[in-house]
């Protein structure tokens, strides 16, 4: 009776255990060929043990022996290829190695029960003996080559596996091969070559060394995902006997003692509800106590998915760079999860734009390539079915695969290994990692459209470099022909400014009569030749001034200076220009002459010149008003004309040196474009300032201010001789720029 039970309970675990495996996941092979091994195995226990039992029918009997000769076989076959799948030494060409070895194993179990092998039953003391047939050695053969082949594969897949891999096939190796040894040797050595029939039941009873190995590894190493099935077992388990202990001692044992009677009385009866009403209320606490502890043993290494999430949802919030991002992933989704491996592939064009993880570089173009074959958002390997698919998951050690994608399309993968503890990926880790997919999905674009950016701007920053050190040697050029120029202009004024001075000395004694006396006509043209003459002189000093301020000998030789003075002389040069350009040129002198300033008398006399030349060449037919006038705080001179303007476009440039105008190019093609800068070097480098404001086609108002020094001590000249406003006739027309 004792050995039935043991058998009994041999064979419902392994029924069970079939069973729960085949449902955790009922498309992988490797589930399959373990489950049917279990309930083949449960089968022929079953099947052995009553094949001994001479109460039955005869014809029955001959049946269950004949059974336990089929099963073997195909429960070594499913063996066998559970163990090929489960070790990963599958062959490419697995399938067509299981058809063939499925059919070779099929044979010999129909062989088994043919009277080439079954020769019938003799009974003895207490057991059934089986007479062989003269093929027994066929089929023995076939069961010793199965048992040896599986126990090989499970040895020699030792040396490539390491971790929870390496210790649950050493579990299973171990307990195999002492249980199918010890079945081998005495249902099948022993009554074969000795006629031993006495220890089959001690067979029938060793095959619990393959429960007890394959439920350790279960258990302690995660061999299937099943723990959540044997957790809750054995919670409710514990809870059921507590509560029946804790009941049985509280109303038998404490209700006895303390009603003190073995019948049950009316009030023993309601101490009895009592007391299983208080331990309903103890079910739930208790659950709770039980799953808790249940959990510690079976699931050591679980996670909290929201904090997961939550944490991965921080690093994406807070990074950028995709190096970072990726490694980052990467590693809470490693510690977390306890996955071997997790790789994060990024496209561009269907091409590996960028790789965070296992791979090498050689291996990125052929991974591209074979993962832009897999449709489908989320593929696991272990419910694939054999076929191409899986060799491309076997082949780069997918256990999860998540194409990542967004609005746009497909931008990478998120490519996850098998789990450390060889546990199969739970509906709770699916669908965290879908969750993290989408979220990363967004982030990697980010990061990606950053990448491209950065890359961009590097790019950018070198073209700007190369633009730059072009821009650089064209200057160096620019400046060397500059400074050959100004070389130019200073000689060329050196050797101009001699010959138009003496011609400006006799010119002047010409027309003051010292040769000879002339005729108005011709004393207007020689006069005409002679303010000329003084603005050609003018302009070899702006040239010259131009090439001191470029080698820096520009400066400043200040003396007390006659403003009231200088402006009347300069407006009387240039009266006959006036005259002729039928330019109406109007002095404003101050109501009371201004100060005298500290001031370089030459340069700001030239600067005077420039300005009033300007407006009259530039207001054809127009009005010119010259004024000098005097407030608290500065000497203000001012030049307003009638003239063309300046375009406001141009304004802020007019006082760059050889800078003219679009308009003033027009009607003056002769200009330089360097009086303004001199008129502005000069005021500026006397602590002055300029003043300008003009509209285009109204005309412009230029001229400075020169600051009053602190205290003054005026110094008057004597009263004017020409009179307050100087009227040069001409028509009224517009200024200059």
């Amino acid at each position: 009776m004792l050995v039935f039970a043991a058998i009994l309970a041999v064979a419902v675990c392994n029924f069970g255990l079939g069973l729960i495996v085949l449902v955790k996941n009922r498309h992988s092979l490797t589930n399959i060929a373990f489950s049917l091994f279990a309930v083949m195995l449960s089968v022929w226990l079953i099947a052995n043990y009553y094949s001994n039992n001479m109460a039955l029918d005869y014809q029955v009997i001959v049946w269950l022996n004949r059974s336990t000769l089929f099963v073997p076989p195909i429960a070594l076959y499913c063996l066998f290829m559970f163990s090929l799948l489960f070790t990963g030494r599958a062959h490419k060409h697995i399938v067509k190695i299981g058809t063939v070895l499925g059919v070779t194993a099929l044979g010999i179990a129909f062989l088994g029960i043919t009277p080439l092998v079954f020769g019938g039953i003799e009974p003895r003391e207490d057991v059934v003996a089986v007479l062989f047939g003269p093929l027994i050695l066929v089929y023995g053969s076939f069961i010793v080559a199965m048992f040896l082949g599986l126990v090989a594969i499970l040895l020699g897949s030792l040396s490539r596996l390491n971790g929870s891999a390496k210790m649950r096939t050493k579990y299973m190796a171990g307990s195999l091969f002492l249980a199918l040894l010890v079945t081998v040797v005495t249902n099948l050595v022993l009554p074969l070559f000795m006629n031993n029939y006495a220890y089959i039941q001690l067979g029938l009873v060793s095959t619990i060394i393959i429960v007890g190995g394959f439920a350790y590894a279960i258990i302690r190493h995660r061999l299937f995902d099943i723990r959540t099935v044997v957790a809750r077992s054995a919670t409710y388990v514990l809870l059921l006997l507590t509560l029946s202990f804790m009941y049985t001692l509280v109303a038998f044992k404490i209700g006895g003692l303390i009603f003190g009677s073995s019948s049950i009385n009316t009030p023993q009866q309601t101490f009895n509800i009592i007391t299983a009403i208080v331990l309903a209320f103890t079910f739930q606490p208790l659950r709770r106590f039980f799953e808790k502890l249940t959990d510690k043993v079976f699931y050591r290494d679980r996670y909290d998915p929201e904090h997961l999430i939550n944490q991965i949802g921080q690093v994406l919030a807070s990074e950028i760079e995709l190096v970072g991002l990726s490694r980052r992933v990467r590693s809470l989704l490693s510690r977390h999860m306890r996955v071997d491996r997790v790789n994060i592939v990024v496209l561009n064009n269907n091409k590996v734009f960028a790789e965070a993880g296992h791979y090498v570089v050689s291996e990125l173009e052929g991974l591209a390539r074979d993962l832009a074959h897999l449709s489908g958002r989320v593929i696991i390997a272990d419910e694939e079915r054999e076929g191409k698919r899986k060799q491309t998951l076997q082949k780069y050690g997918i256990g999860v695969f998540v194409a990542l994608r967004t609005r746009e399309g497909k931008i990478g993968y998120l490519l996850l290994g098998n789990k450390l503890s060889g546990d199969i990926y739970t509906g709770v880790d699916l669908r965290v990692i879908d969750i993290i997919a989408d979220q990363l999905a967004v982030a990697i674009q980010n990061a990606k459209a950053y990448v491209q950016i950065q890359q961009f701007n590097q790019t950018l920053k070198t073209k700007v470099n190369d633009a730059t050190k072009q821009l650089r040697d064209a200057n160096a050029n620019l400046h060397q022909l500059d400074k050959v120029k100004d070389d130019f202009i200073s000689m060329a004024s050196h050797q101009l400014r001699t010959p138009l001075t003496v011609s400006e000395g006799y010119l002047a004694n010409i027309i003051d009569g010292m040769y000879g006396q002339f005729s108005e006509q011709q004393k207007q043209v020689l006069s005409i030749t002679l303010n000329n003459l003084h603005l050609t002189a003018s302009l070899v000093s702006d040239l010259l001034n131009i090439s001191r301020m470029e080698a820096g000998r520009f400066f400043i030789d200040a003396k007390p200076t006659d403003l009231n003075d200088i402006v009347p002389e300069e407006i009387n040069q240039l009266r006959i220009r006036a005259q002729s350009m039928n330019v109406a040129l109007i002095y404003k002198a101050a109501s009371e002459p201004v100060p005298i300033l500290s001031l370089d008398g030459s340069k700001t006399r030239q600067a005077i010149m420039n300005l009033i030349d300007n407006a009259i060449y530039y207001t054809p037919q127009g009005q010119v008003t010259v004024s000098l006038r005097s407030d608290r705080k500065n000497v203000v001179f001012e030049v307003t004309d009638t003239g063309i303007g300046v375009p406001a476009a141009q304004q802020a440039q007019l006082f760059a040196k050889f800078f003219r105008a679009d308009n003033a190019k027009l009607v003056r093609t002769d200009g330089t474009g360097i009086g303004l800068y001199l008129v502005k070097r000069v005021i500026e480098d006397q602590g002055g300032s300029i003043i300008f404001s003009s509209r285009e086609g109204k005309g412009s108002t230029f001229g400075f201010r020169l600051p009053l020094p602190a205290t003054i001590t005026p110094q008057m000249p004597p009263p004017q001789q020409e009179p307050a406003n100087l009227i040069t006739s001409g028509t009224p027309g517009l200024p200059m720029d």
